[in-house]
């Protein structure tokens, strides 16, 4: 099962191909409970204006019938580096701009690869409504030394678990 690299992948391409951070972003990951209190560990390479953390994802199996499923909480990170102490308002505001732009083709790119057909997200991102997929984005300040800010973007979706619907194959793992 090569579903949480997969992830990783699809998000570590997304983040070095991407104009904006493309050869000025340093790319980690997380976890969620750093996350949400506040605690990054990621190193960040001085010559970085970017920093792009995948968040580790957080899997509820669900069954229905013979199909095993998995709900994904999940996201990542998009931080912007600006001086905070010798910077004015104007500089903090442009950087949380700019982060909210790439944060927004983000989201936007997720959403194209799951119409477009893309494996990994099982169209699960077809259309976004509460219950099937739900995406949340909310700002940070003053991040990792105090001089990012950018937002956190969490998603919860529902993606396949196994590749294997028959059950009575999988006793075979198993003595």
């Amino acid at each position: 099962m090569q579903l949480v690299r997969n992830y990783k992948t699809y998000f570590t391409t997304l983040a070095n191909s991407h104009v904006t951070l493309h050869g000025n972003v340093a790319v980690g990951s997380e976890d969620l409970s750093a996350v949400f209190d506040g605690d990054l560990r990621t190193n960040l390479p001085d010559s970085s204006g970017w920093l792009f953390l995948i968040i580790n994802p957080v899997i509820r199996p669900i069954s229905y019938g013979n199909q095993l499923d998995a709900k994904w909480m999940a996201g990542f990170i998009i931080l912007k580096n600006v001086p905070l102490r010798d910077s004015v308002n104007a500089d903090i505001d442009t950087a949380f701009d700019e982060a909210m732009s790439v944060t927004a083709d983000f989201i936007l790119k997720m959403v194209s690869d799951s119409r477009a057909g893309i494996s990994f997200w099982n169209s699960a991102f077809d259309a976004l409504d509460e219950g099937k997929c739900d995406v949340e984005t909310m700002p940070l300040l003053k991040v990792q030394d105090g001089s990012f800010v950018g937002y956190k973007v969490i998603f919860h979706v529902q993606l396949p678990f196994t590749n294997c619907s028959d059950f009575d194959s999988l006793s075979v793992k198993f003595t």
